[in-house]
């Protein structure tokens, strides 16, 4: 273990060296690190020709890897080998189209990096501090082992790709010219670079549905250091009348606390809109490529399992992978609009019946934030549904019927 800490230190050194990608204790550090591998530049910083040209050229690549595999699946006719190329072709169409989806909005992405970089809420208070740099720990933590998992999938896949001659995940491509007959050697090289390209499809993928994860995490730790916040109102109240010098003014005090409250509201309603935005669209990609990619994987490993077990292993672990990170995105989004309602709660529970006195003092800023809070909307999948733990628990009810049709398709098929 000592071996690993020591080369993940020095891979985060030469990168924080030479790409400023922050502090391990902010919330963005490790997908600052996924931004200097991945092609899908998301996050805002200077970048140099040299890496813009390179990812340039590996977004060509795949997209040509995208076309290679869609020729094959029109020239096929066997239901079983469609199958297979149907579960890779809708993995890589549904990592380039969320991609694209989130690249129409890198002005809200990048909104939220600005103010995840400097936080100006309960800045050097014990709960706040303690709760981002925990979650930020975290986001390091599960980030990892996602990456981690992509790694290996990605591996076995290379393997699988070029040592097994009819590997359920192997790109039969002949795609521009086929060089098996005229040219193996030419050939072999080509799949492996196919191959090699799982891993850019790898980082391409967690670069997009990582950050969204991240970027809820976020509001959730904003709002929940506000929740905090709002639930010892008094408690601050009386700290600041006791650290007042001469006699306290009560009234000023307390509509200086109430409209910070209001105005750091305000701030997490505007972090909300952006989130709500960028999902609106990336979400009813995602949801309609989900149950295709997970209900043709899982079909696929029903009617013919295969006698490799990397054969049986890699399309598991990419429906592991999306499941999760479906199951989290739906979570997430759930616990978000949840606790943007709990603030009317919250902030109906400080003792402010004894300071009606001040009149439009107390009530302005309550009465704002009370409603801001009330009028929380959900999150819009295309306008056609709700992102939410029913929407995930529909979505898998959707995959079995659809797994139930292609497998009894896929049987008809094979009958004489």
């Amino acid at each position: 273990m000592t071996v690993v800490h020591r080369i993940v230190s020095f891979g985060f050194n030469l990168i924080q060296r030479h790409f400023n990608v922050g502090h391990p204790t902010e919330q963005f550090f490790l997908l600052r690190c996924l931004d200097v591998v991945s092609p899908a530049m998301l996050l805002q910083r200077p970048r140099s020709n040299l890496e813009v040209a390179l990812k340039t050229l590996c977004l060509s690549v795949m997209v040509a890897h995208a076309i290679a595999l869609a020729y094959d699946f029109s020239q096929q006719t066997d239901v079983r080998l469609a199958m297979d190329m149907l579960s890779m072709l809708s993995l890589f169409v549904s990592i380039i189209l969320r991609s694209t989806c989130m690249r129409q909005y890198l002005a809200h992405i990048n909104a939220l990096d600005r103010l995840e970089k400097r936080p100006t809420f309960r800045v050097g208070t014990p709960y706040a501090d303690e709760s981002r740099r925990n979650v930020a720990l975290q986001n390091s933590r599960y980030l990892g082992v996602a990456l981690v998992m992509h790694s290996l999938t990605v591996t076995m896949y290379v393997i699988q790709n070029m040592v097994r001659e009819h590997s359920f995940v192997k790109i039969i491509t002949s795609f521009p010219v086929d060089l098996s007959e005229r040219a193996p050697v030419l050939e072999r090289a080509a799949d492996l670079c196919y191959s090699l390209v799982g891993y850019v499809w790898g980082w391409y993928h967690g670069a997009t549905q990582l950050t969204i994860i991240v970027l809820l995490r976020y509001a959730i730790t904003e709002f929940r250091v506000f929740l905090h916040s709002l639930d010892s109102l008094d408690d601050q109240l009386r700290q600041r009348r006791e650290q007042s010098q001469g006699a306290p003014d009560e009234e000023r005090i307390l509509r200086e606390l109430l409209y910070e409250h209001a105005r750091y509201h305000s701030q997490l309603v505007v972090v909300v809109t952006h989130l709500r935005t960028l999902l609106r669209n990336y979400s009813l990609v995602h949801f309609s490529f989900y149950m295709i990619i997970v209900a043709t994987f899982m079909t696929r490993i029903s009617i013919i399992p295969g006698r490799s077990a990397f054969g049986l292993a890699i399309p598991l672990m990419a429906t592991s992978i999306y499941f999760l990170e479906t199951f989290g995105m739906c979570m997430l989004v759930e616990m978000l609009v949840q606790l943007n309602r709990k603030v009317s709660t919250s902030l109906y529970e400080f003792s402010w019946p004894q300071y009606l006195r001040y009149g439009r003092t107390i009530k302005r800023p309550m009465m704002l934030m009370m409603m801001q809070a009330n009028m929380t909307k959900d999150f819009s999948a295309g306008g056609m549904t709700t992102v939410s733990a029913e929407l995930f628990a529909k979505t898998c009810r959707m995959i079995y019927t659809m797994m139930m049709f292609m497998a009894n398709m896929a049987n008809v098929e094979s009958q004489p």
